[in-house]
């Protein structure tokens, strides 16, 4: 029977029937009390009819009102009604805009970063209930409920025990469970062993629920799904899911992968022993902070061999080394390297990045800013003790790399207005090879040459000009122009016939690799998914290259002819791990890897500012965020508009204090760098979905999303003008300049007003008054130069201000509402910059790199500020 709208259960009307299930009639209904809205289940006569299960239900339905935990709907009634003499029972709950899993997971299976942050969520809401001791028992998709903020939410606590003790009496009657002892509790295909036997359900019976539904979200099948319901239980208790398909099994973290077979354990001693400790393996897993301690203890042995489900399974040993790598060492043609093992080598705090390992494998060299610059250190390979190679430098040293021979170092340095220079192995007798331009110099095999970058890679998502590869002769420092294109980080082939490098195009970033001699470069990779940092297996037969197309940045390699640089199978993995690998580099011999790997946060502070006494600013609140970065403040700076910055790159609201977030997309394209509208109701950002980046927009609600732009070349981010019917951004093409759209109609190339440039000069941020636009030069490398400031009306250059800063930061202005103002950075910290007469002072000392930028309101300064962890693994190849 179907309640119509208008109808009183108690103090509550019913809207409209919202929808069925094993658990009732749910409806949306008014609060006439309370003045809310909120969802009613109407559930089967049987309860009503039975005295007994009333009781029970009343008390598990209390017990569940008072969890009031994220995760679990809140339960606000319980309550009867009468209806032509029969009772209905009802219970009333919070109500939510979204969808079951159920019906999402009836579009596919979810990416594996994606489900285990929802794995997590619900294991954290589990571990609250377990806690009280509450155990759901019918665990489920069509229980749990995926709101439109991207929140799972599990329903039906409570309730979940006496409808499932229904369905087990139905389920006697007819023949099912004939052969367990007592009732059978729960939904065939997700109930654990024990579950299928007649015996107690625990709170480890719906980790097993958890684990089966996990399953589900990842591959898009159900983990025991059978002909009939008897096979399916006889599935749970015998068999183990399918095996997943290699393709599958290559994106899906081996942590992940470790994570759900321990909680599809038959014996319920051998799953995680708590949901509190399931969900911190999840979160490790899904961060980028898996280690040791948060993957392998938590996953902890198995109890008995088991044919792996998964690929890898069968590896978890080596899975759970320190960076949770599951690391592939099955079957292999002869002479094909596999791992043996992998061990760190560094372990102090802050970051040690940029490595590269001496020929015979026992040096590591690496850069960090320890000593409080940037300077090159030297570790051997198991020992406790680095030492400063360019401690007395009077710039920053980066970027290091060996001779063939070990005896020398090449390495970008910033002393003396920067350049490439060469240096013995020791740290002794420093000489220039290149003036200003060179980074990422790499040897030729004879040690004769350096090939090298017009810019430097400190974030392969983050990339500013078009970087032409160079060489240099070691000895007389002659340069040879080598591809007039993209490329960075360049490598050599062993046998010195082709360099490989990496381009970006319109955000697309790919391997290719070019004749040493010169000519067009042959590609390598080609695809939707950011690859970076090249490098050549000592026997020339396989090109090694880090890529997130397995959801996090792992090391990858491909079968490659030296001579030819065609490629002759698809890219296949190397690491299978959740920390972000920045590059990797071998030993002579092949039979050692230095590898980079890095987690990284985002630290959001906003301070009150008063721009009349602008030097006393007070920190509001601080979030530190895994991935959201590149943020922007509405105008009352209760939100941020923020790009997901790990993997896939999307657009993000969240509220100012970090207590929610709403995603505003979710694909495979590049979103990035989000501005609000003056009235907070719409956000331009850049964004790759038309093929290259190009201005789109959508509303903070995540309604109307469309495209602002259609032109030649890219485009960058926008700045709105102040009465929000324009936003000027740069047109990256030649000859450049700052092109300003109509921002409620598609601009094309022939109705955009344009600012000549003359250079890539970006544009930031537009001054209240509509005057004024600001934005940041960048110099050949990439790197920030001065600040620009444009007079909208003319189109005339006013002046200039320098910034100053190091290669490691990059520079965002915003005007301060009502005045010609704007904060930046400088490099001694925040600082203030008057665009009428050029003068800068600091206002809150601060050590780059950070990102600055102001509310629409003036009234709230947000300081953006990364923080690295990075540390140096050594893996053993035979």
């Amino acid at each position: 029977m179907t309640l119509h709208a208008g109808v009183r259960l108690g103090p509550y009307e019913i809207v409209a029937h919202v929808g069925s299930g094993g658990m009732g009639e749910v409806y949306k209904a008014r609060d006439t009390r309370l003045q809310r809205d909120v969802a009613i289940k109407v559930l089967p006569a049987l309860f009503a009819r039975d005295p007994d299960r009333m009781a029970r239900l009343e008390q598990e339905a209390r017990a569940a009102a008072a969890l009031n935990a994220p995760g679990i709907v809140a339960v606000h009634d319980i309550g009867t009604h009468l209806d032509g003499g029969q009772p209905l029972l009802y219970v009333v709950m919070e109500l939510l805009d979204g969808e079951s899993l159920r019906t999402h997971l009836d579009e596919g299976a979810i990416p594996p970063r994606k489900a285990a942050e929802y794995a997590a969520q619900m294991a954290s809401a589990l571990a609250v209930a377990h806690a009280r001791g509450i155990v759901h028992r019918d665990l489920k998709p069509e229980n749990l409920f995926l709101t439109k903020d991207g929140r799972i939410t599990i329903l039906d606590f409570g309730l979940a025990k006496e409808m499932s003790a229904i369905e087990g009496e139905a389920s006697q009657a007819t023949g099912i469970n004939a052969t367990a002892a007592g009732t059978v509790l729960g939904t065939v295909g997700y109930m654990a062993p024990e579950q299928v036997r007649g015996e107690p359900a625990d709170a480890r019976s719906d980790i097993f629920a958890l684990g089966a539904t996990l399953y589900e979200m990842l591959t898009g099948q159900r983990a025991f799904a059978r002909d009939t319901a008897v096979e399916s239980m006889n599935a749970i208790l015998k068999e183990d899911p399918p095996e997943m398909a290699p393709e599958m099994s290559a994106v899906i973290p081996g942590a992940l992968q470790a994570i759900l077979a321990r909680c599809l354990e038959k014996r319920p001693e051998d799953r995680f022993h708590s949901a509190h400790d399931l969900a911190l393996a999840l979160r490790a897993s899904g961060s980028g902070r898996a280690t040791t301690s948060s993957v392998a203890q938590a996953v902890g042995p198995r109890s008995r061999p088991r044919a792996g489900f998964v690929v890898g399974a069968a590896g978890l040993t080596i899975a759970a080394i320190a960076i949770a790598a599951a690391l592939w060492v099955a079957r292999r043609p002869p002479g094909v390297p596999t791992v043996v093992s992998l061990r760190q080598l560094t372990e102090a705090p802050g970051a040690e990045i940029e490595p590269d390992i001496s020929p015979d494998g026992r040096q590591v060299l690496y850069s960090s800013t320890a000593a409080g610059n940037a300077d090159l250190y030297l570790l051997r390979v198991g020992g406790g003790r680095a030492i400063d190679l360019t401690a007395n430098s009077p710039g920053d040293d980066s970027e290091g790399a060996f001779s063939p021979d070990g005896e020398q170092i090449a390495f970008r340095s910033e002393r003396d207005g920067g350049g490439l220079f060469v240096m013995g192995a020791t740290g002794e007798s420093v000489r220039r090879i290149t003036t200003g331009a060179g980074f990422d110099p790499r040897w030729s095999p004879d040690g004769k040459r350096l090939a090298y970058a017009f810019e430097a890679v400190k974030d392969p998502y983050s990339r500013a000009v078009v970087s032409e590869l160079w060489t240099a002769d070691v000895a007389s420092g002659q340069t040879t122009k080598l591809w007039a294109g993209d490329g960075v980080q360049p490598t050599w082939s062993p046998n010195g016939t082709r360099i490989a490098f990496w381009s970006n195009t319109s955000g697309q970033r790919d391997i290719w690799t070019i004749a040493a001699s010169g000519g067009a470069p042959v590609a390598v990779t080609k695809d939707a998914a950011t690859d970076w940092a090249p490098e050549w297996s000592p026997d020339g037969h396989w090109l090694y290259f880090v890529s997130d197309r397995g959801g996090s940045a792992n090391l990858w390699r491909v079968a490659i002819d030296e001579g030819s640089g065609a490629v002759s199978a698809a890219p296949e993995m190397v690491t299978n791990g959740v920390r972000t690998i920045s590059r990797a580099r071998f030993a002579h011999d092949g039979s050692r890897m230095v590898l980079g790997a890095i987690d990284r946060s985002f630290d959001l502070s906003l301070y009150n500012f008063d721009v009349a006494q602008p030097e006393r600013l007070s920190v509001r609140s601080t979030v530190r965020s895994p991935s959201l970065g590149w943020c922007t403040p509405s105008h009352d700076a209760t939100w941020l508009a923020c790009t997901a910055r790990s993997g896939q790159e999307d657009i993000v609201l969240m509220r100012a204090d970090g207590s929610e977030t709403r995603r505003l997309t979710d694909d495979a394209f590049k979103d990035r760098i989000p501005a609000w509208s003056p009235d907070d109701r719409s956000i331009v950002f850049m964004s790759t979905r038309s093929g290259r980046w190009e201005l789109w927009l959508v509303g903070a609600d995540g309604s109307g999303l469309r495209q602002i732009t259609d032109v030649s070349g890219d485009v960058t981010w926008g700045a709105w003008s102040p009465d929000g019917r324009r936003i000027a951004t740069l047109m990256n093409r030649s000859p450049f300049g700052i092109g300003i759209v109509d921002s409620a109609h598609l601009t094309r190339d022939d109705n955009v007003d344009v600012i000549p440039t003359g250079s890539r000069a970006g544009v930031d941020t537009w001054s209240s008054d509509g005057r004024l636009l600001a934005g940041t030069r960048v110099d050949a490398g990439g790197q920030p130069a001065v600040i620009d400031i444009w007079d909208v009306a003319s189109k005339r250059l006013l002046r200039t201000i320098e910034t100053r800063l190091l290669r490691t930061s990059s520079v965002y202005s915003s005007f301060i509402h009502g005045t010609h103002l704007m904060v930046t950075q400088v490099p001694e910290g925040v600082a203030l910059a008057d665009a009428d007469t050029g003068q800068t002072r600091v206002i809150l000392k601060m050590r780059p790199p950070f990102e600055t930028r102001a509310s629409g309101d003036g009234r709230t300064l947000l300081v953006e500020r990364q923080a690295v962890e990075g540390d140096l693994w050594l893996m053993e190849l035979k």
